[in-house]
């Protein structure tokens, strides 16, 4: 049986090892390293002592994909991946040592094994198997984090540090995003503002704002998780939690919910990505629909409206500063949605997929395999990357043919009944918002995906990982009210 000493001996080694490895990449930054080193083994060091501390602060480092990352090696290392590599590892040394703790229940699990296994048979039908192994190993650990979080958070206490570090997190990279935007409008290199080469001014006259993310298509639809949420939490009259009530999950005031409303909206605006826009409607639709009460009142919309207005006026402002013509631009490319050489390549791409999927309806071309199917070579990566399909279901049809699709579709439709029956049976009535609020992003994204087709992504199976813990509470909750009932029952 491995102890607490050996593994916290263990971080200590993974920690310096790290440590050292950066120094010898980067001598010129030793210091900074150092002192870096030095936060990250005591961070280690409390993830070992509590596991859902690393479910903490990879929810924090979510959106930090480009800045905040480095490259190790021939490898991209964000450290949303060192955290939740180290939590993994600590999560199952919770069973190793202690025997307890350790409960792999997770009603997600049939459904998620079906499809990983039939991800692996597609396997023989891949022309570049090594793409296939990179690609499904990414998945693996994605969904493997997914699984973790159902047991990691397992009370009220802990989804509050997550939500609020979520929400932390994304109150900085807006601010960041904003400036990001008025620093290359104000002629600011590249290396100051973070933003890659075709997204600065010089394509459409002003920027897209990508903020730490990858790219803006990805940026907006991490955003679409604290908007959901957000709206969903101002219109169900969820009060801030007083010195009766401890246990609240969301502790912000009215105004401090308006704020950052405000500014993730604004941000989500001046990503210029269609894709997100369209998947930010289903979310003001589905919340409209959900709490259409509360619409007609006054103290409701009124601080709502409010906030609309001054995103418009900052959005064609920010969008104008350079030249009156940057308007044009700016609602023209926001608003066409039939012709563009982006949509051209969609197009393109998804009559590939199809064509892909009728050569092999059942297994598909193999995990990943779409790019070297329509590459000049099938066994060298592209300069700019293989190319995807830019829509998830055609691309999982297409690599994994008709079974990987339906057994992708099972597991969303697995999540939305189990969090009906959640919502049904449940007595928390926060965490029935917080449980729709996560449903609502989650439906966001799935609308998003349509657009782009990068399974993946890690906050979208980190929000799948928290549904289920909020799911877990909620049914945990109903089963020991009708135990306690059957047992008051009893007595009489």
């Amino acid at each position: 049986m491995i102890s607490t000493k050996i593994l916290k001996y263990v971080s200590l080694v993974l920690a310096v090892f790290l440590t050292v490895a950066l120094v010898v990449t980067f001598t010129k930054l030793a210091p900074l390293i150092i002192a870096v080193g030095l936060v990250l083994f005591f961070l280690i060091l409390k993830i070992v002592e509590k596991p859902w501390f690393g479910a903490v602060l990879v929810a924090f480092l979510l959106p930090f994909e480009r800045i905040g990352s480095f490259d190790l090696a021939s490898l991209t290392v964000r450290p949303s991946q060192v955290f939740a590599i180290i939590t993994l590892l600590a999560w199952i040394a919770l069973f190793l040592t202690q025997k307890k703790g350790f409960k792999i229940k997770n009603p997600l699990i049939v459904p998620v094994f079906v499809f990983l296994a039939l991800s692996v048979l597609s396997f023989i039908k891949a022309i570049n198997i090594e793409r296939s192994i990179l690609v499904f190993a990414f998945e693996f650990f994605v969904i493997l984090m997914s699984l973790a979080l159902g047991d990691l958070i397992k009370d009220k206490k802990i989804l509050k540090k997550v939500i609020l570090a979520l929400l932390l997190s994304t109150f900085i990279v807006s601010i960041f995003g904003i400036y990001q935007f008025l620093g290359d409008m104000a002629g600011l290199p590249k290396e100051l503002t973070g933003l890659r080469e075709h997204y600065t001014k010089s394509v459409f006259g002003f920027p897209r704002v990508q903020s730490t993310a990858l790219e803006p298509l990805y940026y907006g639809n991490f955003l679409l998780i604290p908007i959901s949420f957000l709206l969903v939490f101002y219109f169900s009259g969820v009060k801030k939690n007083n010195k009766s009530e401890p246990d609240r999950v969301f502790t912000l005031s009215r105004l401090s919910v308006m704020v950052l409303l405000g500014l993730a909206t604004l941000n989500l605006v001046l990503t210029v990505s269609r894709g997100a826009y369209l998947a930010f409607g289903v979310v003001l639709v589905l919340v409209f629909l959900l709490f259409f009460k509360y619409f007609i009142k006054p103290s409701r919309l009124i601080p709502l409206v409010l906030v609309v207005i001054v995103v418009a006026v900052a959005v064609f402002q920010f969008v104008g500063l350079d030249e009156r013509s940057g308007l044009d631009t700016f609602v023209g490319h926001s608003t066409n949605f039939s012709t563009g050489v982006a949509l051209e390549e969609r197009s393109r791409t998804y009559d590939q997929a199809l064509e892909m999927a009728k050569r092999n309806p059942l297994l598909g071309v193999g995990v990943g395999n779409f790019g070297p199917e329509v590459a000049q070579s099938p066994y060298t990566t592209p300069r700019d990357g293989w190319l995807i399909a830019n829509n998830l279901y055609l691309e999982i049809l297409a690599e994994r043919g008709v079974l990987g699709l339906l057994a992708f579709l099972g597991l969303l439709a697995f999540l939305y009944i189990r969090s009906l029956k959640a919502f049904k049976f449940g007595q928390d009535k926060e965490l029935k918002i917080v449980l729709l609020g996560f449903l609502i992003a989650l439906t966001a994204i799935l609308v998003q995906y349509n657009t782009f087709s990068i399974l993946y992504i890690f906050h979208f199976w980190f929000l799948i990982g928290l549904l289920i813990a909020v799911q877990n509470m909620l049914l945990k909750g109903s089963q020991n009210k009708k135990m306690e009932s059957g047992v008051s029952e009893k007595s009489r």
